[in-house]
């Protein structure tokens, strides 16, 4: 578990969103904090995204608002890694 700033240290937008983090090489969690929300706002990096629930292919570099539900708090994967570990988060 690491913040955003080791894998991308020239990003400044990063900085916006510091409760989002990398969870090994490969995802990328954006916490929910408020009580009863149903979404949240989140920054993707540059690069190419997942969103392992839906399997959805998100680009990088924006500012999005992804769905909360309380069962799938919303977590993306790099799409490099997305082949290998998309059988865990299969429904």
């Amino acid at each position: 578990m690491r913040g955003l700033f080791f894998d991308h240290p020239g990003d400044e937008a990063i900085w916006s969103y510091p409760l989002q983090y990398k969870l090994g090489d490969a995802l990328l969690v954006i916490p929910v904090t408020e009580p009863d929300a149903d979404k949240v706002e989140a920054y993707l990096p540059e690069g190419e995204w997942v969103d392992v629930w839906t399997g959805l292919a998100l680009d990088g570099g924006q500012v999005l608002t992804l769905p909360a539900p309380i069962d799938r708090p919303p977590v993306l994967c790099t799409a490099q890694h997305w082949q290998e570990l998309s059988a865990v988060f299969a429904p």
